[in-house]
Order: structure tokens, then C-alpha cells, then sequence
């Protein structure tokens, strides 16, 4: 009787252990294109949970990307890729060159 209790406890821990990485791993997928902006290859990192924004990265080949954040996006509130829907244009951006030269921007850094 008590081993089946425990075996009980322990599938619906294991059920909703697996039940909230599967919520928590939806909540926390960011989808990557490869874009080319102002002449540069990049690497678009979308994060639309509640704030729509794109941040841009160096391209160095299709398996590595930069570690430095070389530009943005700012689309405004809403959960949607933005770089899927087309004609969206972002609210306010930021690019700079591998120098840190300021390329385009609208807005504050």
C-alpha cells in the first residue's frame, strides 16, 4: 500500500516536473534568422514574450555567431515575430559597426 502511494507521489512530481520545463522552455524560445542590414551580415535573435524586440549579432557562419550585440529593433508590446509579418517597421533602432560607430539609430541607445 505504501510503495503504491509512493509510486503515485512520484509520477505526478515527474509528469509535472516534465509539464513545467515544456511551459517554461515555450516561454523562453527566441528563433534566429540570417538577415542582411546596412550591408552586413547578421544574426536576428527575436525575443516577442511581451516586448517584441530584435537584437542583431556579427555572422561568422552558419554554426557561430558573435558574442557582442551589434544592433536593435524595437517593435513596441505584443507576442508575434515581427520579422515574419511583413511591412512591420520597428518603433525605435540601433546599429553600430564592428568599430562601435553608430551606422543608423532612431531613439536612445
Amino acid at each position: 500500500m505504501l510503495r503504491r502511494l509512493f509510486l503515485a507521489v512520484y509520477c505526478i512530481l515527474v509528469c509535472g516536473t516534465i509539464g513545467f520545463g515544456l511551459f517554461i522552455s515555450t516561454l523562453m524560445y527566441k528563433p534566429e534568422y540570417v538577415v542582411e542590414r546596412n550591408g552586413i551580415c547578421m544574426v536576428a535573435s527575436v525575443n516577442s514574450f511581451l516586448q517584441e524586440k530584435v537584437y542583431y549579432y556579427e555572422y561568422k557562419n552558419f554554426l557561430f555567431r558573435g558574442a557582442e550585440q551589434i544592433g536593435w529593433e524595437d517593435y513596441g508590446n505584443g507576442g508575434t515575430d515581427p520579422l515574419k509579418q511583413d511591412g512591420r517597421e520597428p518603433k525605435r533602432w540601433y546599429f553600430e559597426d564592428s568599430g562601435e560607430n553608430v551606422i543608423e539609430s532612431s531613439g536612445e541607445k
